[in-house]
């Protein structure tokens, strides 16, 4: 498994990948590190909504797992 081009190809897709993470990682954190009334609420909606939806929560973890529809770009 030496060919170059696969493994250009799965790097950027690693990165791609590694980037989007970090941006997610970034506006969650900024969404309980602001002090907004209305960032606090909609954060608080926002998880309300994925912990009523076992689908959602599911997918969030096969995601971060590597094992989601994402993982396969």
């Amino acid at each position: 498994l030496e060919d170059p081009k696969a493994l250009l190809k799965y790097a950027k897709r690693r990165e791609a990948r590694s980037d989007f993470m970090i941006f997610l990682m970034e506006t969650i954190l900024g969404a309980y590190t602001r002090n907004s009334p209305f960032l606090s609420w909609l954060r608080n909606v926002a998880v309300g909504f994925v912990d009523e939806n076992a689908w959602i929560k599911n997918q969030i973890v096969k995601e971060a797992s590597g094992y989601g529809p994402a993982s396969r770009f």
